[in-house]
């Protein structure tokens, strides 16, 4: 935990335990994840193998950038795709996926 984070936490914990509402930390815990999903933008990202917790980590990052908000991926495994990724967030979607760009490919060539 950050140092600075923890001296909050720390007098936080304490002013609770000078007004006796220690009983009520669950309650304010679930209120500030609550309040944090609210404000982070869920997006799904598809790809043929489960991504790893550093390529998960690397993609919430340039997705923040872009979008200027937090963003919260969501793994989901389809092999189908063959490789590459899919990226979905709110209407828009990123097709990046080996199997789209397979079926470009052969519309291309066979002209449907």
């Amino acid at each position: 935990m950050d140092k600075d984070l923890a001296i909050i936490v720390d007098s936080f914990i304490a002013f609770l335990e000078k007004n006796k509402k220690v009983h009520r930390l669950k309650e304010i815990v679930g209120l500030l994840q609550k309040k944090m999903e609210e404000e982070e933008l869920k997006s799904e990202v598809v790809s043929a193998v489960p991504l790893s917790f550093s390529q998960i980590k690397a993609l919430e990052i340039l997705l923040r950038k872009k979008l200027e908000k937090k963003v919260k991926i969501i793994n989901v495994v389809d092999r189908s795709i063959i490789g590459g990724l899919i990226v979905k967030y709110q209407d828009l979607i990123i097709d990046q996926s080996v199997k789209r760009k397979l079926s470009d490919i052969e519309k291309e060539i066979y002209g449907h």
